[in-house]
């Protein structure tokens, strides 16, 4: 009781004792035992050196003989499971998930610095194709909403196709940049831009003169839907040099850091989109071919902001667009664009029997609006965490080629860029359930609106993945892993 205040007075003494494992016999009085003393005076510092020690016996003496009993061992596990915990909390710290996980250090905010603007980038395009489907909605037609869906499928999937481009010259450019090799930088931006004028000529004299054949992908030979689709997509064909090389001037800015310029000049080209369509659909009349119209016109307006930009910048010359590159210095263009190929072949065949499938469930048009309501929908999350291919591309390549960097600083970035992944795909999943009362904007029919729930709330739960899925492509393109892909 009283004198017994002494050990908490004198803790060196008391821990001294506990360390050499002996008993303090004190006569006359009761003392605490010292398994209890030491979670109170023993340093955290000397704690976890006492967890390995064995347990103390301890003498009593009540006035008499001294009695030695065993302290219980509950105090000693409890204060060995608290030194693990915090070991553990600083080896997960340390660790390599400990790392990977998002903290708003510097390293989060150069990936925000590109993912940001390359999201709100490639979201205006779904957000202008949601557009187009609001407006040809308004027209009150099942089949022109389901003719016009069908035309986007077709020209989405070939020009996806044949649009590797991008996702090569994005981590060439990045790596010369990032090295310093600016005369490099500009070379490999001239030969993208030669094979997107040769592979835009191509796919542009496929669709404008072989529509229909284009079309039996997706539509019958009876669909009542081609009728809308065919004269859409003959009118879109316009665009498809200007968009090719649109998508190659985004990479080239990308893959010199730069992702603002893209950004503006997707907003004014699409902001320019949105307006026409209501002007030539309903105000000249034409309808849906008013809507190809008018994506034509903005994607001409695009491809010319980005030749214009692209010379002040020096990353390309008139005379170069023209000028055939070696076989030598196209081969790395081609062995990654075959990956890319292979990847977007299996991807948009998909797409393509699912649309078809889709137009075939029944001749009102209704299942195949209500699909392709559900696909605009799903890539206005899907495509926003796209983004973490295009700062994986970029940030992997250019971190290898970094003096002060290397292999691993890129795996760094490469697990931060997969748990960003995994927590943006769960957030934008979320987001798009809860967005699922804006189904009613799409169309005015409420038997399409019915059809389009199932579909679009399937397309939102994939969504929780597909950012890990993204991130991980983008590694494989940095990287150059076109096998793996």
């Amino acid at each position: 009781p009283e004198g017994g205040n002494h050990f908490f007075k004198r803790p060196s003494a008391t821990a001294s004792g506990l360390m050499s494992r002996s008993g303090l016999r004190c006569d006359g009085r009761l003392k605490v035992a010292l398994a209890t003393v030491v979670a109170v005076i023993v340093p955290s510092s000397r704690r976890s050196a006492f967890c390995i020690a064995r347990p103390v016996e301890v003498q009593l003496s009540f006035g008499g003989a001294p009695k030695r009993i065993a302290t219980s061992n509950s105090l000693h596990d409890r204060s060995c499971r608290r030194s693990t915990a915090v070991k553990a909390t600083s080896s997960l710290s340390s660790s390599r998930l400990g790392c990977a996980l998002p903290k708003g250090d510097k390293l989060d905010r150069r990936i925000a610095g590109i993912a940001l603007p390359s999201a709100v980038n490639l979201l205006i395009l779904p957000l202008v194709n949601a557009v187009d489907t609001y407006w040809v909605g308004q027209m009150g037609n099942a089949l022109a909403l389901a003719g016009q869906g069908a035309a986007n499928q077709v020209f989405s999937s070939i020009f996806w196709i044949i649009a590797f481009l991008p996702s090569v010259t994005t981590p060439l450019v990045a790596k010369a940049a990032a090295s310093g090799d600016d005369e490099e930088a500009r070379r490999r931006v001239c030969e993208a831009s030669f094979l997107a004028g040769v592979m835009g000529l191509c796919g542009a004299l496929v669709l404008a003169f072989f529509t229909p054949m284009a079309l039996s992908t997706v539509l019958g030979p009876e669909a009542p839907a081609r009728a809308f689709a065919s004269p859409y997509l003959k009118i879109r064909a316009f665009s498809f040099i200007p968009a090719l090389f649109t998508t190659v001037g985004f990479a080239s800015f990308r893959g010199v850091m730069d992702t603002v310029t893209p950004l503006k000049v997707s907003f004014f080209s699409n902001l320019l989109n949105i307006l026409m369509d209501p002007a030539l659909m309903f105000g000249f009349g034409l309808g849906v071919s008013g809507a190809a119209a008018a994506t034509v016109i903005s994607e001409v307006a695009a491809a010319s902001a980005y030749l214009v930009l692209l010379c002040k910048r020096k990353l390309i010359s008139l005379s170069s667009l023209f000028t055939v590159p070696s076989m030598k210095r196209l081969l790395p263009l081609l062995q990654g664009g075959a990956a890319i190929q292979l990847r977007s072949l299996a991807l948009n065949s998909a797409f393509l029997l699912a649309t078809r499938r889709a137009q075939g469930m029944d001749f009102s048009g209704v299942a195949a609006a209500a699909y392709a309501i559900s696909m605009q929908f799903w890539q206005l999350g899907g495509v926003s965490l796209f983004a973490l291919q295009t700062s994986a591309s970029i940030l992997v390549p250019a971190e290898l080629a970094r003096e002060s960097g290397g292999p691993k600083a890129a795996r760094a970035v490469a697990d931060r860029l997969l748990m960003l992944g995994l927590v943006l795909g769960i957030v934008v999943a979320g987001l798009q359930l809860t967005a699922l009362p804006l189904l009613n904007a799409f169309s005015t029919l409420p038997e399409v609106r019915r059809a389009a729930l199932t579909p679009v709330t399937i397309a939102s739960l994939m969504s929780a993945g597909a950012g890990v899925v993204f991130a991980g492509e983008g590694i494989m393109i940095g990287r150059g892993a076109w096998d793996d892909l």
